[in-house]
């Protein structure tokens, strides 16, 4: 009887650590990290089992290693990956996606992680898609019985819904800021991001430049070869401006035709060479047609403002490079127009 009093109050103890889990790092909860969340599962699948300390291991995408993700009670360094292949018993869970309990631990069980112990229990996480694996273990041999096998079992069904939903959280919220077509970011990340390098500008007396570029012909282009190709050509363009602009610059799609590029620290003949480049590769670049006919030729026309040269203000700033945009359309396809060129700098 104190031994079914014993297991029933282990297993309570469990339930209450994994309701506990999901109160305080529900796996969509975006004030805690991934990397939080799951040490804060390891802790509680450690503690609840009676292990000295613990690991979780996820799989590369290729799934041909495992990297260590987190750690508790140990000093085992993170980041150190082991080959699934390996004859240790971490690597042997994920190979062979089945949970087990090692009674007596050989020197070959754990010599890649560079850890000694008695005994272990290791456990898949979500074994239909093989994510990785949580390992527990102990300085007694013998330690761990079938109870602590099913707690373990229970926390890596954490770790696994922990992991599936952040993944779709994550590509829930690139979906919400970029474009589906092009992969930019979309015209709400724009806005919000030129208010953040205008402000910094102004912060530190810096420079920044605003290109807006629209496509010229693409009506005619729809026209002679359908949406399709018409929406390939618009990806296209838009994998130009991504090779030529730095990492340090943003690329957004703001409108059916017409995309901006913000340059921090990037004053207007800067801005004027960017633009050179992308007009002159768009104006190169041989778009596909459907026929025989002759394909509309597209290019790209752009309006630019600088700060503080062509203004101080976020919304003029804006303003200005669409008037600038206008005039260079009005001058004809595939021409640039800075605001205020005679006072660029």
């Amino acid at each position: 009887m104190e031994k079914e009093s014993n297991y029933v109050d282990k297993y309570r103890t469990a339930l209450k650590g994994f309701n506990k889990l999901f109160i305080d790092y529900f796996p969509s909860a975006q004030n805690s990290s991934t990397e939080v969340k799951i040490s804060a599962c390891l802790a509680e699948a450690t503690s609840t089992t009676g292990a000295i300390s613990g690991a979780i291991l996820l799989a590369d995408p290729a799934k041909t290693s495992l990297r260590i993700v987190a750690t508790y009670g140990t000093d085992i360094e993170k980041s150190k990956e082991i080959s699934v292949r390996g004859n240790n018993l971490a690597s042997r869970v994920f190979a062979n996606c089945r949970n087990e309990i090692l009674e007596k631990a050989s020197e070959e069980d754990f010599k890649e992680m560079g850890i000694k112990l008695e005994s272990a229990v290791c456990t898949i996480i979500n074994p239909n898609r093989q994510r990785g694996v949580m390992l527990l273990w102990s300085n007694e041999p013998s330690y761990f019985k079938n109870l602590d096998l099913e707690i373990a079992v229970l926390f890596s069904g954490y770790l696994a819904i922990l992991l599936e939903v952040d993944e779709i959280s994550t590509r829930l919220a690139e979906s919400l800021s970029t474009d589906p077509l092009t992969g930019l970011y979309n015209k709400r990340q724009f806005e919000e991001r030129l208010h953040l390098e205008l402000s910094r500008a102004k912060r530190y007396s810096s420079k920044v430049s605003l290109v807006i570029f629209d496509i010229d012909g693409l009506g005619n282009y729809n026209k002679s070869n359908g949406n399709i190709l018409g929406n390939l050509a618009i990806s296209d363009i838009a994998s130009i401006l991504k090779k030529e602009t730095r990492e340090v610059d943003f690329a957004a799609r703001v409108g059916d035709d017409e995309f901006a590029v913000i340059l921090p620290e990037t004053g207007s003949l800067g801005a004027i060479s960017l633009a050179e480049r992308i007009c002159d590769s768009v104006a190169s670049y041989p778009f596909p047609s459907s026929g025989d006919a002759k394909t509309p030729v597209l290019t790209l026309s752009a309006g630019i403002a600088s700060f503080p040269v062509s203004t101080h203000e976020e919304k003029e700033l804006l303003d200005k490079a669409y008037l600038a945009l206008e005039i260079a359309k009005r001058e004809g396809a595939g021409k640039i127009h800075l605001w205020e060129r005679e006072k660029a700098k």
